[in-house]
């Protein structure tokens, strides 16, 4: 069951996605704002330097948007195989930060990953030696 909550926390994520428009939106007001703005008239400023720093936030967070999807995908079907353990475990831990249900998941999912039901189910730890 965990497993799917993962999968489908990870594709809501995709609603992620949409604030790029917005953040195109919002680039355009700034740009505006400063080539209106009475105070702006005192800057020197370059408008193609601006735009392309916002353009390069905006794929930076398009692409950290989509590396969390893969990531919750991956993890969902971990949990669903029960197969890596710890990769579960380190995705419970960081499904935490996402408040307020992220945080719902990955606290019952360590709860979850911490018995010792759980743990046999995953099979046993590979060996860490040469």
């Amino acid at each position: 069951m965990l497993g799917w909550l993962y999968v489908a926390f990870g594709l809501l994520s995709l609603s992620g996605l949409l604030i790029i428009p917005l953040q195109n939106k919002l680039t355009d007001f700034f740009l505006n704002w400063v080539r209106t703005s009475e105070s702006g008239k005192d800057l020197i400023v370059d408008e193609e330097l601006i735009a392309a720093f916002l353009y390069w936030i905006h794929l930076t967070v398009a692409i950290l948007i989509v590396v969390h999807i893969v990531f919750y995908v991956i993890a969902g079907c971990c949990f669903i195989k029960q197969k890596a353990y710890w990769f579960c475990f380190i995705m419970a831990v960081f499904t935490c930060l996402a408040v307020p249900f992220g945080t719902i998941l990955g606290i019952v999912s360590i709860i979850v990953l911490n018995k010792p039901a759980a743990r046999a189910l995953f099979g046993p730890e590979p060996d860490a030696s040469p």
